[in-house]
């Protein structure tokens, strides 16, 4: 890719969200004009023109506009998932600190669970590093039923 397509693709970047409601707007119009053209009609024959010239369209237009608006949000919304990834691993990384290896550590024998919580997790699940848990026997499971975590399940 040259730089004046790349050039060109971000100085059009601010004027997508715009551009959805203008596009979306124009779509709402046909549709509405198509609405007020076919309720005039008796006649099944004489409305298959203002469907086919105006409602159809203005229907593919409203699409277009809503998915110009909605494109521009992806950033933001993968902006916030990396945020989210890095703040539930943080605690972990900082109180055990990252393996030498880059491979994970295995799990100490056992389960934790959090006081009040309804599940229960390996003793290295990032989801309990760092916050006062207890130890999940046989006993314990008899008493108060558990759930196992599905992040623990997903890494064994």
């Amino acid at each position: 890719m040259d730089k004046s397509s790349t050039t060109r693709r971000t100085s059009l970047a601010p004027a997508t969200p715009w551009l959805g409601v203008t596009v979306a707007l124009a779509g709402a119009a046909l549709l509405v004009y198509g609405w007020w053209k076919v309720s005039g009609e008796a006649r099944v024959a004489a409305q298959i023109p203002y469907i086919a010239s105006s409602s159809a369209p203005g229907a593919a237009l409203l699409v277009i506009g809503a998915l110009l608006i909605l494109r521009r949000r992806a950033p933001e919304r993968d902006r916030r998932i990396d945020l989210l990834m890095s703040l539930l691993t943080e605690n972990s990384e900082t109180e055990a600190g990252p393996s030498v290896s880059g491979a994970p550590e295995p799990a100490p024998e056992g389960f934790v669970a959090v006081e009040g919580a309804t599940l229960f997790h390996h003793t290295n699940c990032v989801l309990v590093a760092g916050k006062a848990s207890h130890r999940v026997d046989d006993a314990s499971l008899s008493t108060k039923p558990l759930v196992a975590c599905p992040l623990c399940i997903q890494g064994t």
